[in-house]
């Protein structure tokens, strides 16, 4: 096995996870990902420092990218068709939740709303994927000291909002 396909392997699971949150298409995110290793692949000299840090920047970056190619598209296409609107709602999930676990987690899905993107996005590295800080801080190209504040400024929100850290951490 060579080095690219032990970092493919490696990291793919939580590059995958990363796109997902992000909010991203799943076929979108599955050919940005293989777009940055095909990348490696046709640079097998290049200097990368950090190697998790430099594929979720290069995830991030190259899904900003395509919704913004997609964003042009997407106002040409409007202006000639209706906008589709689907809705999915899942029984299952409300049939098998007890009433407070759902009041809970909507509760912190609201919270989590409120949260800006920045503070979401280093929240989900923090305490989903449990980064440090200093990982965080090179992937979303801020310092060590912002990177904190921003998670503090998010778990001050929670607490504003009668959230414990048990509760926030339970749900995300």
């Amino acid at each position: 096995m060579n080095q690219i396909e032990r970092i493919y392997r490696q990291h793919i699971d939580d590059l995958y996870a990363y796109g997902m949150h992000l909010g991203f298409e799943e076929n979108l995110v599955k050919d940005c990902i293989q777009n940055i290793f095909e990348k490696l692949l046709l640079k097998p000299k290049l200097k990368i420092e950090n190697t998790k840090a430099y594929l979720f920047k290069s995830v991030r970056n190259e899904l900003l990218t395509e919704f913004k190619k997609s964003n042009k598209n997407l106002s040409i296409e409007l202006a000639k068709h209706k906008m589709p609107f689907d809705i999915q709602v899942s029984i299952e999930e409300v049939l098998l939740e007890k009433e407070t676990k759902t009041l809970l987690k909507n509760k912190v899905e609201a919270v989590l709303k409120d949260l800006s993107p920045r503070q979401r996005e280093i929240i989900y590295f923090r305490y989903t994927l449990e980064y440090d800080y200093d990982m965080i801080s090179e992937i979303m190209g801020i310092s060590v000291a912002s990177s904190r504040n921003l998670v503090l400024k998010a778990l001050n929100h929670f607490r504003k909002n009668g959230l414990n850290f048990f509760a926030f951490t339970f749900f995300i």
